[in-house]
């Protein structure tokens, strides 16, 4: 039997604007305990940001202090309905430990490596 992505995914997606700072972005994944952020655009995602990269820009001291600049674009997409392995395609291609989810192209959520791992222990 194949498991779906919406059985495994979070529907509690937060996401930020393309030009909030790197420091906000950080504080919003620490108050609210998550690794990934997708980065919207009137409506659009944009791409994915990781925490390590967000931690990796900040450190470096680069000059563009926007999350824009250290998102992963475009964001690896995968449908509510596809397999927990064709999601774990995705993200072992992407260069990110997270998908963000869609339906019928609307955003409804996120999931990531440590979800399907989850998934699959059961």
């Amino acid at each position: 039997m194949t498991t779906a992505v919406r059985s495994a995914m979070s529907t509690r997606v937060l996401g930020v604007d393309p030009r909030t700072s790197v420091q906000v972005a950080l504080a919003v994944m620490a108050r609210s305990g998550v690794r990934h952020l997708p980065v919207i655009d009137h409506g659009r995602c944009l791409g994915i940001v990781s925490e390590a990269a967000a931690l990796w820009h900040a450190w470096a001291g680069h000059g563009d202090d926007r999350i824009g600049a250290c998102m992963r674009a475009p964001a690896s997409q995968v449908d509510q309905d596809a397999s927990l392995e064709a999601a774990a395609k995705a993200i072992a291609t992407s260069g990110v430990d997270a998908v963000v989810v869609t339906a019928d192209g609307a955003l409804v959520g996120i999931l990531t490596s440590t979800d399907i791992v989850r998934a699959l222990a059961g």
